[in-house]
């Protein structure tokens, strides 16, 4: 007596899983949007080497066991804001040995003169490594690292 009831039931069930939603729309049409023959069009953001942006970067911090590490990022520039940045992260030991060294795209924004803390995913898939200047591990042997972080280029946006 269950037994077709259930085949019943896993029927339907399959029937309407199986029934796909039409996915293409009809009547889309491109907006043209034309620009008058004599304008001219300006863009909104630049892209500018990181040594032509008065940009710090201070107070990082990666614990022995954290996933994440953190730095700020100060704007110096009282005019522009930036929209995003690409640093690299070169990481040595404490005898200056290069242990990594990865680029990222940071895409937090720093407004004209403000502050703003990054956090990124920790290079130390292991978390066996913590910075030296961070608070040392309590009880576990972890291995101290030293970090030099360079701004390569800056996305910058005029303040409105």
């Amino acid at each position: 007596m269950k037994t077709p009831v259930i085949i019943c039931l896993c029927v339907l069930l399959g029937a309407l899983a199986v029934s796909a939603e039409r996915t293409i729309r009809g009547r889309l049409r491109p907006v043209a949007e034309a620009l008058a023959p004599d304008s001219v069009s300006v863009p909104a953001c630049a892209v500018l080497r990181g040594d032509s942006v008065a940009l710090d970067v201070r107070g990082y911090d990666k614990p022995l066991r954290s996933a994440r590490e953190t730095f700020f990022v100060i704007n110096n520039d009282s005019v522009r804001n930036v929209e995003a940045m690409w640093v690299t992260i070169t990481y040595f030991d404490m005898e200056n040995r290069m242990l990594h060294r990865r680029s990222e795209r940071v895409a937090e924004p720093v407004p004209a003169a403000e502050t703003r803390r990054v956090s990124l995913r920790s290079w130390d898939m292991q978390r066996a490594f913590y910075y030296h200047l961070s608070e040392p591990p309590a009880r576990s042997a972890g291995t101290p690292y030293r970090v030099a972080v360079a701004v390569d280029s800056v996305l910058v946006n005029p303040a409105m």
